[in-house]
């Protein structure tokens, strides 16, 4: 048994345990700590396991090991979510530069790195960086799943506001009404993801010029996010709650409370 390199086969009950190194454990331990902070919004805990990831990855193999990937897509978001935008903007290049040379230029691991580049880009106002970041993570999924019909409504949703955010309203119609049509085959109406990318379709189409629809769209969003989070709220309720008088103002009602 040697502890500090790895796990020796053996077998309890006649079953046979697969040898797995100490240190791919630990490393697959840290990219699982950090993916749950940031999911808890504690990025700075995240960051820091990302860090240490890297780091030990660093400790053991060359630099451009297809490994660095998932660790530096990781702390890539963390970076952009604590507003370190430019080290984060580095960190995605890296990432991109190390897949086209040691994986390729297509693949569903390229198209994420290009979407979460997208996210990060438009985080940071960089709206334009980020359609064309997202664009071509649309392309390189539909490349990968054998049509643009197959690509997920989440990611055309993210387009769609990017697409949204540099004023090019019909074309963010279009992208945001082909996502929710594509998450509302597979899930179920009142699904969270549902739900934001049909207020997302709302506030595009008050901004389109259809202040009618976009208001009752986001009053059918809004009654269904009371079943999902209670008649007290959460954060998207609110959220949306927001966004209607914000609907409301665009179609002329200035009294319409924030």
């Amino acid at each position: 048994f040697q502890a500090e390199d790895g796990i020796r086969d053996y077998k309890v009950t006649g079953v046979q345990t697969c040898a797995l190194p100490i240190s791919e454990l630990i490393e697959g331990q840290l990219l699982q700590l950090s993916a749950v902070a940031s999911g808890l919004g504690d990025f700075e805990s995240a960051d820091a396991a990302a860090v240490e990831l890297i780091q030990r990855l660093q400790a053991r193999l060359p630099p451009k090991h297809p490994a660095f990937l998932p660790a530096y897509r990781q702390r890539a978001f963390c970076l952009s979510s604590l507003g370190r935008h430019a080290e984060a903007e580095q960190l995605f290049e890296r990432a991109l530069a190390l897949h086209r040379e040691v994986i390729g230029r297509s693949g569903m691991t390229l198209s994420d790195l290009e979407n979460d580049f997208g996210g990060a880009l438009a985080l940071a106002g960089r709206f334009r960086s980020a359609v064309s970041h997202m664009q071509t993570a649309v392309g390189l999924m539909a490349e990968v799943l054998g049509g643009e019909g197959r690509v997920d409504g989440i990611t055309l949703n993210n387009l769609g506001s990017a697409q949204e955010a540099v004023g090019d309203y019909p074309t963010a119609l279009r992208t945001m009404r082909t996502a929710a049509e594509r998450l509302e085959q597979r899930r179920s109406a009142r699904d969270l993801e549902v739900l934001k990318t049909r207020g997302n379709l709302a506030r595009t189409l008050a901004l389109a010029g259809d202040v009618a629809g976009g208001r009752v769209l986001m009053q059918q969003v809004l009654r269904d996010l009371v079943v999902v989070e209670g008649e007290g709220g959460g954060l998207w309720l609110a959220f949306n709650q927001v966004r209607l008088a914000q609907i409301e103002r665009l179609g002329g009602n200035r009294d319409a409370a924030f």
